[in-house]
């Protein structure tokens, strides 16, 4: 029958089965409703303005940070760590990999900024100003 084409939807296949059917997962995926429960609310990016996010931590030495975006010597920053704790600070040292001095990080980069206290890999950095509305 469907070889020939006779049943597009399923119908006369369905009737035919010695038990009853069900259509699973065709039409909606219910089962992904409780993973967005396990993720963690504040690793989500921000209306996509997360200008980047922490590699590696090494205490009192730096922070690697993989740049979505573009930043600069002097920009105020904050940090979001995966506990939801915001770390204000501004861009006063700014490495490259090679760890030369540099002005300006540009997207897509990895680049080393000083350590900031209570920082943790995976926390989120942002311009302070988007969050300048008390958000």
């Amino acid at each position: 029958m469907v070889r020939e084409g006779q049943d597009l939807d399923g119908k006369q296949i369905r009737s035919s089965w010695p038990r009853q059917t069900t259509q699973g997962f065709f039409r909606a995926n219910r089962t992904e409703r409780p993973i967005e429960k396990l993720k963690n609310p504040n690793l989500r990016y921000l209306d996509g303005e997360v200008v980047g996010y922490i590699l590696e931590v090494a205490s009192r030495e730096y922070m690697a940070v993989a740049s979505r975006r573009g930043f600069a010597r002097g920009d105020e920053m904050i940090l979001i760590t995966p506990e939801g704790k915001r770390i204000p600070f501004v861009v006063e040292n700014l490495r490259n990999w090679e760890r030369q001095e540099v002005e300006v990080a540009e997207a897509g980069g990895l680049w080393l900024l000083p350590h900031e206290r209570s920082t943790t890999v995976q926390s989120l950095l942002y311009f302070a100003e988007f969050f300048s509305d008390g958000g």
